[in-house]
Formats: C-alpha cells, structure tokens, sequence
C-alpha cells in the first residue's frame, strides 16, 4: 500500500432537482418535518464537491447510498451531471445505491399538492452510474449489486448493498454473506489492506438506536460477529444522517469498527477525510458544510443547518399539542388506533412551557443555576441535536449530566421496576442510568476526529445487546 492513502467519505446526498417542484404550501408543510435540506442540495452538494476539488492529493470519493430524494429519475440525471464536474477534476468516485434511489412513484411539489414525476426501477442504477465504481471490478454481485474494487495500489474497496427484499429485511441473506466472506478472503490472500462500505450501519450508532428497527441491518448481531471473525475490521456506513464510531469485540477478540457518517445536506453535514497512516492506523477527520449558495437569513451554513433540525424537533413537540392523533399516529407502529390523546397533549403543553428549575422544584431535585431558566422543550431539543452531531458533551460532572442522574434517582423504584421488564429484551435498558448517560455525554471514542489501530481488541464503546 502507498502510505499515507487518503480517500473523501461522503453520504446520503438525497439530491433533488428543482425543476421536477420544490415551492409551495405541499414543499412547506414537509420541510417542517424533515431533518435534510431539499430545494437547497444542489447549492449544498456543488459547495462540498468543489471542497473535495480543491484537494489534489485526495483522488478517492466514495458515497455509501441514498444519491437522491426518492428515486426521481430526473434526480439522478442531475446528480449524475455533478458526480461528472467531480470526476473531471480528477476523482475516482465508488457509490452504492440504497432505498431512496428507485421508486416507482416518487413525488414532487407544486402549490399545495404532491405530484407524481418520472421514478427510477432498482435494475436501472447498474446502467446510470456503471461508470461510479460497476464497470470496473474485481467481483460484483448481480444479485445484490455488491461489487469489490481495487481503488489503489494494495487497498480494496468492499461495497456492500443491503436492499434486501426491498421491504422489511435490509440485510444480508446466507448466500450474501458467503459471498462477503469469499471477497475477504481474497483480499487476505492478496495481502491487500480492504475495507467496506454498507448503507444501514453494522453496528447500532448508540443504545437507543439497538432498539429502532430501521437504524441498523436487519440481522446485525449475527452479522457483525462474522464479519469480524472473518477479518473485516472498518465498515463506513450512513443511514441515520448521524455522526458516530462505534466498535464491537467478539468473544474471539475480533474487532468490527463502524464509523457512520451524517447525511451531507442535513445537520450535520458532514464530511469525512478518511487516511491510512500505514496497514494497522487510520485517521478519521470530519469537516462540515462552511458555506453554500443560498439565501439563509443572516446565518452561516452552521446555523442554518441547526435551524432547521431545531425546527424539526420543536414541530413534532407542537404537534402533541395540536395534532395529539397525529404524533400518537406518528409515534406508533402502522395500523395502530391513536392512544392516550389527552395525556399527550398535556405533556406537549408541559414540555413547551416548563423550565427546569421549575421541574427540579416539581420533584424534590436541586438544579443548577445555570439552567434553572433553561426550557425543558429547549434542552430535548439539544439533546437530540447532539447525538445526530455526535460527540455529546453532557458528560460526568456537567450540570445537565448531574441533573438527568438526579432525576433518575428521585424515581428510582420505578427506574429499577422498568430495567427489570424491559431490560429482558434490551440489554442496555437493564442499566437505564448508564444507558442515558451514553445518550447525553460520549465518554468513549470520538464521533468526528478519531484514530483507530486496526487488530486491537477493546471494550464495546457501550453495552451491545
């Protein structure tokens, strides 16, 4: 391998092409609940393509899926059109496809309607971007459009695809995973450094999130443990639009890390430079969006991207007030009768209005000045905001840390109660104290800026069950 090797991680740009709709009360009414930009992806995508330009010693781009909003052909035409001004500057670019990619009805917007535009079928992403990593490879799954590339002298590249069924199973099925495990070989033989790439995460990016079924493969828990066994120590996934890097030892002292990546037209938008020191050490440098052409209101490409997560969170908090049915709707599994209306609505009226020193005051519990004032609707929102951005800062000794452990502990026979119920079906909830503390404060390994030693066995960054 060439030390040092460097390559650009980029992921679900869920481009959008304006022309096909984006105005309207329809296009308001969905911006009010949605975390990524739409209208503005070209100006955000066309920002982060000329950073990546401006680097001519980093010829790699890679792009683990969701290229467009939802499968609109004319979106990938468009997209297509910028993956062509990076490539003319000198940049090998690898992608793989996921579930917003084809779609045969997808939408666009005009006035206060949503209007059918031409979708995209899954078996015509090979044709459209055959020239993004499909036409030139070492093997390539038919069936599952997993492919394995040399991307330079001694690295290959792993590009896994997990569709699935396209439906409920986003995996890999038994005839998959021989296939992976062949490709493994392979590189081994060939003395070759390799990593993968996957859309869903191998790995839940957090507790929380072991526990949403979208947020990570379908069968991760068998999965992971082969894979590591296996040999495949790195994996860059995307998905949850969120910064995180989260490792897994097997009981064979294996190693899986999975570094998942936020969507870069979302908060965080992010970007990850990714360089091999040498074969065993890897440097993980994350960078944002600093400015893109569009009309923000005073704020910089930073602020603009909180606003509108802020946005997003503080719309679905109003809604237990003034749409009860529709977050009992929302929260719920599909086909379920909405339920407990009225007590939603009065937690949405509490949230919205209670401080937290009014909160301590509530339940016997000593705040910090510092946040007596402070909203309860404001520090959620905060919260939520930071385990997308990753590296969480309300660690041990933090005046929010000690507030939510107080609180735990003034409903302790309670806390204790629910671990013993829940935590049967969720490791990490049988410790609810440490399973909120992971969520508020990272104390292990970094979300952006990180350096891992590949071959070492450590302790999961938290409990995976």
């Amino acid at each position: 391998m060439q030390k040092p090797f460097s390559f650009y991680l980029i992921t679900d740009p869920h481009y959008f092409e304006n022309s096909l709709g984006a105005s309207g009360e329809a296009y308001d009414k969905f911006n009010l609940n949605e975390q990524k930009c739409l209208a503005e992806t070209g100006a955000i995508i066309d920002s982060a393509f000329e950073t990546l330009c401006a680097d001519k010693a980093t010829q790699v781009v890679i792009i683990p899926g969701d290229l467009v909003f939802n499968g609109e052909k004319e979106s990938h035409r468009g997209f297509i059109k910028k993956l062509e001004t990076l490539r003319a500057c000198g940049k090998q670019i690898y992608v793989t496809t996921a579930g917003h990619d084809y779609s045969d009805n997808p939408t666009a917007f005009e006035g206060d309607k949503r209007i059918p535009v031409e979708g995209t079928k899954r078996e015509e992403l090979l044709e459209l971007y055959n020239d993004y990593g499909y036409s030139d490879t070492l093997a390539f799954d038919a069936r599952t459009y997993s492919y394995v590339s040399q991307i330079a002298g001694g690295v290959r590249l792993i590009a896994l695809n997990c569709d699935g069924d396209g439906k409920d199973f986003h995996g890999f099925d038994e005839e998959q995973m021989q296939w992976i495990k062949t490709q493994i070989d392979a590189a081994k033989a060939a003395g070759d450094v390799f990593f993968a790439i996957n859309h869903y995460p191998i790995l839940p990016g957090s507790p929380i999130m072991a526990m949403v079924g979208d947020a990570v493969i379908t069968n991760w828990q068998e999965v992971s443990t082969k894979l590591a066994d296996w040999g495949l120590q790195l994996v860059f996934t995307g998905h949850m639009h969120m910064q995180t890097i989260n490792a897994k030892t097997t009981e064979n002292g294996n190693t899986l890390y999975d570094v998942c990546t936020g969507s870069l037209v979302g908060c965080p938008a992010s970007i990850r430079k990714v360089t091999f020191l040498d074969e065993k050490t890897v440097e993980i440098k994350s960078s944002r969006i600093e400015d893109f052409d569009w009309e923000k209101n005073d704020m910089t490409a930073n602020e603009y991207f909180a606003w509108r997560f802020d946005r997003m969170i503080n719309t679905t908090i109003d809604s237990m007030v003034d749409n009860p049915e529709g977050f009992s709707r929302k929260m719920s599994k599909a086909g379920s009768k909405p339920k407990n209306l009225g007590l939603i609505k009065i937690a949405g009226k509490t949230i919205q209005k209670l401080t937290l020193g009014k909160l301590g005051r509530l339940i016997w519990i000593k705040v910090d000045p510092s946040l007596k004032n402070v909203l309860v609707r404001d520090l959620s929102v905060e919260v939520v905001r930071n385990m997308f951005e990753g590296d969480e800062p309300y660690v041990e000794g933090t005046p929010v840390h000690t507030l939510f452990m107080k609180a735990l502990k003034r409903f302790r026979p309670v806390v204790k109660k629910t671990e013993k119920k829940l935590g049967k079906k969720h490791a990490a909830l049988s410790a609810i104290p440490a399973f909120v503390s992971e969520l508020i404060g990272n104390s292990g390994m970094p979300d952006n800026d990180a350096t891992i030693e590949l071959g070492e066995a450590i302790g999961e960054r938290w409990v995976i069950g």
